[in-house]
């Protein structure tokens, strides 16, 4: 049985062909088609679309004449109140209907989901710059910046402060952990710790991250992972001076770790389909 969930910036396929035999590519089509002229006439831009294996899930089993749309329709709205993204409600769509065939498919079932939402980006900066110079730069790129406002490290969190003229609230409401709290700053969406919360949301995007996970959930790196998740844009100012909080002999190799948690995520966000680009100071 099979999930998709694409999630679409636009939908010009009102004068596309189908494409051939290929069930996967021929339900993805007509959903974007739905989605096309839903578009068009103004009207909600989500579609689902499943093959007759959904609807006959349970049938002769927990349901006398399967699923059928009504109970189906009813999931749905359950489902969408709980899952923000497209593949997520594929997935649980997909995971329910696995349960009424109790793991023994009468039939292939296949799911499409199309959703439609605006384009969302994060800016991340992640360290001070080598050069003090280069201070008001990386502050100017990040207040400026479109959507979401994130600061990573104490040190790189209170030049901002500096720079706003604001005050750094910790957050005391977290339940304490093996991620240091996150902070509040008036012009910020999120104030991390640096290394610790990197590495946390590293191991958040390396697992099978799923939205609904993270959606509650207290700690800097949940967030972190979240906010990355949902972005389609990031962008990584990555400042590469030595934190005078770390000054000692094994310095160059947790500034080479810093750098190395970085890439990966870099990495981790391109496997993603994110886009990304990174500046380095």
């Amino acid at each position: 049985m099979q999930a998709i969930g694409p999630i679409l910036e636009e939908a010009p396929f009102a004068r596309a062909r189908p494409p051939g035999r290929n069930l996967r590519a021929l339900l993805l089509w007509s959903a974007a088609l739905a989605l096309g002229a839903a578009m068009a006439l103004g009207l909600p831009a989500d579609q689902l679309t499943v093959t007759d294996g959904v609807v006959h899930a349970g049938i002769g089993g927990i349901w006398n004449l399967g699923w059928r749309w009504d109970r189906v329709g009813q999931y749905l709205e359950f489902s969408a109140r709980t899952h923000t993204s497209a593949q997520d409600i594929a997935n649980d769509l997909m995971s329910q209907c696995d349960r009424l065939y109790d793991k023994r498919p009468g039939d292939d079932a296949t799911v499409v989901v199309v959703r439609c939402r605006p384009y969302k980006h994060v800016t991340i900066l992640a360290g001070p710059p080598i050069n003090k110079t280069d201070d008001d730069k990386v502050t100017a790129m990040l207040l400026s910046a479109p959507g979401m406002k994130v600061v990573c490290g104490g040190t790189t969190g209170n030049l901002v402060a500096r720079k706003l003229g604001k005050e750094i609230d910790v957050n005391l409401d977290e339940i304490p952990g093996p991620v240091p709290p996150t902070g509040r700053l008036e012009g910020l969406d999120l104030v991390t710790e640096g290394m610790l919360t990197l590495a946390a949301a590293l191991d958040h995007l390396r697992g099978n991250p799923r939205m609904h996970r993270l959606r509650f959930a207290m700690d800097g790196g949940s967030k972190l992972a979240k906010a990355l998740l949902e972005a389609d844009d990031v962008h990584l100012i990555i400042g590469r001076a030595i934190n005078p909080g770390h000054q000692s002999p094994g310095v160059p190799a947790a500034l080479a770790l810093k750098h190395s948690i970085a890439g990966d995520i870099i990495a981790r966000l391109k496997e993603l389909g994110k886009k990304v680009e990174v500046d380095y100071f």
